[in-house]
């Protein structure tokens, strides 16, 4: 019977059915499968207290609406001259700003394809202008648009705490927003290497350092620049709890892109912004409640013990 359902949940998947839909299938075939299941055992985890009544579950529109707001307003353009201001005088100067601007709004959208048209269509004419090669160009901004889920508040860590929390993981979100710091900052340097190699092997022209520009660049996005350092003050310090900053930040940059910068206008941008974020929230929840159903199976079917036991007769 397993069988059967698996072969059915692979052929969804091969037919490009949404992956929402083959975590459903999956969980409701699962779990009619077992003696104990019925149709409603895949609701129990989805609205119980781990899931739909966690606040921490707010997080996700609201970071996800502020990310959205900084992709449209003239935020990119304003931390592309901060970083190449400040960092100019660098080999492979601007690959590592397209690695840090990727990384900054991959945090807040939680999607690399936001990331990329808001970044990318700025970066890209600039790296071929600078003698980039058009492959290492497209490589390097794809693959920074997947950099910032492993920085807090990223919407795909907060997916997995929860899923983790429910599957009774024993893990506390805000540890593990925490614990991805460390290996994010790896990468983000490994990668850092390698474009300034590519950069000081291409002899790309650098920028010598001006520090009116740098502090005149710094002082025009002083609003934006002070976001994760406050977001992240705030949360050391104790000011707010992690889905409190959620709605500090979002109430943040709206008040700030949309009265001190102006680049958001409350009738012409906002509805449309709202819409597109609301969209992109919806896609992620029906994806997030359907695997919570598909773990659900797996903690009541004792999954995980039956792989331990498993890979203990095997590895000795």
């Amino acid at each position: 019977m397993v069988f059967l359902i698996v072969f059915f949940l692979l052929f969804l998947a091969l037919i490009g059915a949404p992956l929402f839909t083959v975590f459903g299938a999956a969980s409701i075939l699962l779990f009619l499968s077992l003696p104990e299941g019925s149709w409603a055992s895949v609701a129990i985890d989805v609205f119980g207290s781990k899931f739909a009544e966690s606040p921490s579950l707010m997080m996700i529109p609201l970071f996800t609406f502020a990310g959205f707001l900084l992709a449209e307003a003239g935020t990119p353009g304003r931390l592309v001259r901060v970083s190449r201001a400040w960092l100019g005088w660098l080999p492979g100067s601007l690959a590592l700003v397209s690695l840090g601007l990727s990384a900054f709004f991959t945090t807040f959208t939680g999607g690399s394809g936001v990331t990329i048209v808001a970044v990318g269509g700025l970066l890209f004419p600039a790296l071929l202008s600078q003698k980039y090669p058009e492959r290492f160009s497209l490589g390097l901004i794809t693959t920074g648009g997947s950099l910032g889920i492993l920085f807090p508040p990223s919407v795909p860590l907060i997916m997995y705490g929860l899923v983790a929390s429910v599957a009774g993981a024993g893990l506390v979100l805000h540890k593990v927003l925490v614990a991805g710091l460390v290996p994010g900052f790896i990468v983000v340097v490994a990668l850092a290497i390698y474009g300034g190699t590519i950069g000081n092997k291409l002899r790309v022209p650098r920028s010598g350092f001006d520090a009116r520009e740098a502090f005149s660049t710094l002082w025009e996005a002083k609003w934006e620049v002070a976001i994760p350092v406050v977001l992240i003050g705030g949360l050391i310090l104790g000011l707010f709890r992690i889905h409190e900053a959620s709605a500090f930040t979002a109430v943040y940059v709206l008040f700030i892109e949309v009265f001190v910068y102006r680049d958001i206008g409350i009738r012409r941008d906002l509805p449309r912004i709202v819409i597109e974020s609301t969209t992109m929230v919806g896609a992620i929840l029906a994806i997030l409640a359907t695997a919570i159903g598909f773990t659900g199976w797996m903690v009541q079917a004792q999954i995980p013990d039956l792989l331990v036991e498993w890979m203990s007769s095997v590895i000795l």
